[in-house]
């Protein structure tokens, strides 16, 4: 039998969860937007000095890209850790014990993570090919490396809300799994669906709050998209991008 706990020990168990995850989340955002950063620099120079983009065969390469997953992935190792710990050991249920669930979280999410780092390269391309080639004929050199690096920093893939969208993403992925996983380990059998119910919540979202769910088995969403809990890597982007919803034990 799972443990019997107050709502007043979940609430503060989420609060200081949701404060954890707040620092890694703000962390990741940071540290994505300087790797951005690194990267538009060296594509603005590379192109400057080309003088057009038809010698650039990658906007990203390989190194790039293992670079941002270490990133992504070192958030969501943290974030579900924590999130694991305390809902287990948070219960009195004695030591975490070891296993591969957070393995399987990552070899989810990299899938799509490997799609976005495709559509980011086909973007950071398209964006330099457009400065280059509307360039004035009497724009200097520094004139046109500002034009690109302003474009590339302040829209698209590789723009600072970019960062952030995928920080919040990404860390509220990695804490629901944690959550889930903590409960599970606890001992509970029950989710209940809770949404944060401000004026910026989806309208399906609003809806299932306080709608229940064995743990492993799909939520309903009034659209009929099935998720195992709030912002699941696979998830629709209109169900996971920005998705501020949670889960907490049924406890009756």
């Amino acid at each position: 039998m799972p443990p019997r706990i107050s709502p007043a020990e979940l609430a503060s168990t989420r609060r200081k969860l949701r404060s954890q995850t707040a620092r890694v989340e703000t962390e990741l955002r940071v540290r994505l937007s300087a790797e951005f950063a690194r990267i538009i620099r060296r594509e603005v120079l590379r192109a400057v000095q080309l003088k057009g983009i038809s010698k650039i065969r990658k906007a990203i390469t390989s190194e790039d890209e293992d670079s941002i997953w270490k990133l992504i992935e070192d958030a969501n190792i943290q974030v579900f850790t924590e999130a694991r710990r305390d809902f287990t050991s948070g219960f009195r249920i004695g030591v975490v014990r070891r296993d591969t669930k957070r393995d399987t979280m990552l070899a989810a999410k990299e899938v799509k993570i490997r799609e976005f780092l495709y559509e980011a390269r086909i973007d950071l391309a398209d964006r330099v090919r457009h400065v280059i080639s509307t360039a004035s004929e009497t724009a200097t050199i520094d004139e046109t490396a500002r034009r690109l690096f302003t474009s590339l920093r302040d829209h698209g893939t590789f723009s600072r809300a970019r960062a952030e969208v995928i920080a919040r993403t990404e860390t509220a992925q990695a804490e629901n799994f944690g959550i889930v996983t903590g409960l599970s380990d606890s001992g509970f059998e029950m989710l209940e669906w809770i949404s944060i119910r401000d004026d910026r919540v989806r309208p399906d979202h609003e809806a299932m709050h306080g709608v229940r769910a064995k743990i492993g088995e799909p939520f309903t969403l009034p659209d009929g998209t099935e998720l195992e809990f709030p912002a699941h890597f696979d998830g629709p982007p209109e169900h996971v991008i920005n998705c501020r919803c949670t889960v907490a034990p049924v406890v009756e």
